[in-house]
């Protein structure tokens, strides 16, 4: 299954709250009951360093309408902040508690900028 492609910037001084839907490989909405979902940054000057982890586990990623496949991250300018500024490669994964399968459903590039002005 290939992963659909998105690409976005965030900035470290703001809280990252934006929203996705997951699909299948048809382009239909994944219901999203009862599965966890899972999102790593990563530079790709150094990959098996994670840059910052997000999921429905750590309350970073929020599902906002389990039967739409809707969902959207949740970190707060205090988890950002710790997130130098640059480009990072993430994919997105979800998966069922009691399920070996796992799917990949997005990936991309995220860019990070340096937010200048802080709370």
């Amino acid at each position: 299954m290939t992963a659909a492609a998105f690409d976005f910037t965030v900035a470290n001084n703001e809280t990252w709250d934006l929203g996705f839907v997951l699909k299948d490989a048809s382009g239909a909405a994944v219901n999203l009951t009862g599965r966890t979902i899972k999102m790593q940054l990563r530079d790709p000057a150094a990959p098996a360093n994670i840059v910052v982890e997000l999921s429905t586990d750590n309350e970073r990623i929020v599902i906002a309408d389990a039967p739409a496949g809707a969902w959207a991250l949740a970190v707060p300018v205090s988890v950002a902040q710790g997130v130098p500024a640059g480009a990072y490669v993430y994919d997105v994964i979800d998966y069922l508690a009691n399920d070996p399968r796992v799917w990949r459903r997005q990936k991309g590039t995220v860019t990070v900028e340096w937010g200048v002005t802080v709370r």
